[in-house]
């Protein structure tokens, strides 16, 4: 092989190279250790670390929780909550996993013995190649175990609150419609009331809706 041939192989191999790395950067580090009430089972949040990038998006704010690996010391099983996908994970159970203001005690109890519950940040909705709080936030559960992981609000509807009601194993939440299409979620959208049948996810409803008034009457 002469020499304009090997510089040839070499060019294109360092090229494919750069192309692989362009298609996915980004770090990743273990934070705190939380402990599950009456489990084995410990949550290890797994942080973007700081300007952290997938593809061409961009991880806005400074230690977002990207995964969780659930581990159980008793068999040494372990478990992460999502495949090697983009997502912010804001809250866990209705506690907050970052805690830049305090940090409170690392045993959580979860909100019922079955499921956890979390509030993410899974795709980039107003393509503007950053994943940050300007996109939707969607409520999912799992098993205990960090198995079983689904999406139970409804997509492109961003998730302002919601509460777990024990009494009809059901969560009520407040969900934000982007009505106008500006991918903005604001004082110019609606809001309707969602009902999730933990009993069944698919009798799942919306319960209300809270129309947008006319503008001449404001």
């Amino acid at each position: 092989m002469n020499i304009k041939a090997s510089m040839l192989v070499l060019l294109l191999l360092s090229s494919s190279i750069c192309i692989g790395q362009s298609a996915k950067v980004y770090r990743q580090s273990f934070d705190q250790f939380i402990e599950l009430d009456s489990s084995s089972i410990v949550l290890i949040p797994i942080d973007w670390d700081n300007n952290a990038k997938m593809g061409d998006v961009k991880i806005i704010g400074n230690k977002r929780t990207k995964n969780i690996l659930f581990y159980d010391p008793t068999n040494d099983q372990q478990k992460k909550l999502f495949d090697d996908s983009l997502q912010i994970i804001l809250n866990y159970s209705g506690q907050m996993i970052h805690r830049s203001f305090e940090r409170k005690a690392d045993t959580i109890k979860q909100l019922n013995n079955e499921h956890l519950y979390y509030s993410v940040i899974t795709e980039d909705y107003n393509r503007d190649n950053k994943l940050d709080l300007n996109d939707p936030t969607y409520l999912y559960y799992s098993k205990i175990d960090g198995t079983g992981l689904e999406l139970l609000t409804l997509p492109s509807y961003h998730l302002k609150n919601y509460k777990y009601i024990k009494a009809s194993n059901a969560i009520l939440a407040i969900l934000v419609s982007d009505d106008n299409n500006d991918k903005k979620f604001n004082s110019d959208d609606s809001e309707v009331l969602y009902k999730v049948d933990l009993n069944n996810t698919s009798r799942s409803k919306i319960i209300a809706r809270l129309k947008l008034k006319d503008r001449s009457d404001r």
